[in-house]
């Protein structure tokens, strides 16, 4: 554990807010990252269910095999592809927060 340092005057304060002010940027972020992360698992469930690989459903919904990747990693959202993953899959995804 690091030494505890003392701050000047003010700089302490300024410390508090700035971490005040991240965990509510995180709180505010979590959500989107969530149903990104459920939609991706969705995703990857119902294609491995089906027995494809990305390639495989890349083509039959013509995208690229790394935007598949995205979205069963959470780091992206289907948001132009979303009717047809559900339509191919034949599932539902959670809409986006």
């Amino acid at each position: 554990m690091p030494p505890k340092v003392k701050l000047p005057d003010g700089a302490a304060r300024i410390a508090k807010r700035v971490g005040h002010i991240i965990r509510r940027i995180e709180e505010a972020i979590m959500p989107v990252e969530k149903t990104q992360a459920d939609c991706g698992e969705i995703i990857k469930g119902a294609r491995k269910a089906k027995g494809w690989t990305r390639p495989e459903l890349a083509r039959k919904i013509d995208c690229t095999v790394q935007s598949i990747y995205y979205w069963e990693h959470g780091v992206k959202y289907p948001v132009v592809y979303r009717k047809q993953i559900e339509k191919t899959l034949k599932i539902k995804l959670p809409d986006r927060k």
